[in-house]
């Protein structure tokens, strides 16, 4: 997993690039404490570079969900991309329990 955390105003941007499987674990937990460290009101997790996510990673973004629901902060998922990761993302019902967003 490749991954980038920025902030504007007060919104933290995580990026997920190419994976988040189980692999990723330890890097996700890492960006994950960063992104809380921020202080921001609201993070965006952006998965439109991803092309694989397992269940490992569909846990991930739950698991960090629960953590920044804890720390009283709003988690929107940003996703534009088609495939495999699409389908996954539809067929859970993801959008039910992190908001997905386009900007």
């Amino acid at each position: 997993m490749d991954f980038s955390l920025t902030q504007e105003a007060d919104t933290a941007l995580i990026r997920v690039g190419r994976s988040l499987t189980y692999h990723d674990y330890k890097k996700w937990r890492q960006v994950q404490d960063e992104a809380i460290a921020t202080g921001c009101i609201r993070n965006i997790v952006d998965l439109t570079a991803i092309t694989n996510i397992d269940s490992a990673g569909l846990g991930m973004l739950l698991s960090m969900k629960k953590v920044i629901d804890d720390n009283r902060v709003e988690m929107f998922i940003r996703f534009e991309g088609t495939g495999e990761v699409k389908v996954m993302l539809e067929k859970t019902g993801f959008s039910a329990l992190i908001p997905f967003c386009d900007d």
